[in-house]
């Protein structure tokens, strides 16, 4: 209720509210709280009314605003809820209110209140909007790496001008802006990457229909940098036998209208260790010369023969290499030369006539391993 009366002498305003018998008061709710208290009344029976009797707290300024707000519902009754079903307007309803202003003595002794009524159409309720709504706004697609779909539930709910709500995912449609960034299921049911997709987004549309209405909702969808990091611990390691690889990726979005890159982690530099999604997309490009071999948690490249050869992450759908990173194993031959100029290889020297020892002179770019007393591997 609005009240403009602009007097310092105004205390108390008192209102009666006679209510039609299809209304129900739901919730009362002071607008100036700060200016004024709002007591709510309701007498016993065969009074019929609510008064809301409001006192001013701050009595030597003008005041100029609302007083206090009504949630009412309406209930209705067997034959106009009918009507309603049938899509046709019911009965008009009225809310009557007395009023009486002044300072609380005044009040008590005035007879005279000004009166007035409030009167509603009754129509049927009808859709005012519809939501849908996600637990997450993002998605990381690391379906690319691990050939697994990813997915993230949606909901689309109708919302009614008389406030209710309703879940009609199954009544919608939804369809994707953008496929090759982001999936969905034709009923909204859910979003989803398959690991088909060749680029992320930072605002994916997915267009959501119900009825008559249309609505959208925006996804960031983040993809993995390209090429990925094939990891191996360092060039100088001890065997041959045992590689440990990692698949470092960063994960980005792209401004279409801009070009400006986001990284999920905030720094480019800043690396995420998916090698346990990406474990089965890690292969040798030669399996004859070195293959990759899993134990426990961790994946391992063990060598077969000499030769070069690459540690690949590739995917399936599409047919595409994420990343490599190259594997060399080669092997030294030793041969003895005498003073008469004739050579001999150490393979045809008995072992217990000769001791080796091999050293590189930058073992950051070759190491040379001892095998037994006469192999030699090299690796770089």
């Amino acid at each position: 209720m609005n009240e403009t009366k602009e007097t310092k002498e105004l205390e108390t305003v008192e209102m009666k509210l006679f209510m039609d018998s299809r209304l129900d008061i739901l919730n009362v709710s002071p607008l100036s709280p700060s200016d004024w208290s709002v007591k709510v009344v309701t007498p016993s029976l065969p009074q019929s009314h609510t008064a809301f009797i409001c006192t001013r707290l701050k009595k030597n300024l003008t005041w100029d605003g609302y007083l206090f707000a009504v949630l009412v519902k309406m209930r209705g009754n067997v034959i106009e809820n009918d009507k309603l079903e049938r899509k046709e307007e019911g009965a008009e309803a009225a809310l009557h209110w007395t009023i009486k202003m002044g300072n609380e003595k005044e009040i008590e002794k005035s007879a005279v209140e000004n009166r007035a009524v409030m009167k509603f159409r009754v129509t049927p309720d009808s859709i005012y909007a519809i939501l849908p709504i996600s637990k997450s706004r993002q998605l990381i697609n690391t379906a690319v790496l691990s050939g697994h779909q990813i997915s993230q539930a949606m909901r689309v709910f109708s919302v009614s001008l008389g406030g209710a709500t309703q879940d009609v995912t199954s009544l919608s449609h939804c369809m994707s802006s953008e496929s090759k960034v982001l999936k969905t299921s034709p009923a909204c049911a859910s979003v989803y990457v398959d690991g088909s997709e060749m680029r992320g987004s930072p605002s994916v549309k997915i267009h959501v229909h119900f009825e008559n209405w249309v609505t959208d909702i925006a996804f960031t969808v983040w993809y993995p940098r390209l090429p990925v990091n094939v990891w191996l611990r360092d060039s100088t390691l001890n065997s041959v036998g045992e590689w440990p690889v990692k698949v470092l990726v960063s994960f980005i979005v792209v401004d279409d209208r801009t070009g400006e890159r986001m990284f999920l982690s905030g720094s480019r530099d800043t690396l995420f260790d998916v090698t346990s999604l990406a474990g089965d997309r890690i292969h040798t490009a030669d399996r004859s010369i070195a293959y990759v071999r899993r134990v426990d948690s961790k994946f391992l490249v063990s060598a077969i023969r000499k030769g070069v050869t690459s540690v690949i992450i590739k995917s399936n759908l599409p047919q595409m290499t994420l990343g490599t990173a190259p594997v060399t194993h080669g092997s030294l031959a030793v041969s003895v030369v005498y003073s008469d100029d004739q050579s001999e290889s150490i393979d045809d020297i008995p072992n217990a006539e000769f001791s080796l020892s091999v050293t590189s002179s930058d073992e950051k770019l070759l190491v040379a391993n001892v095998k037994g007393t006469n192999r030699i591997d090299l690796i770089g």
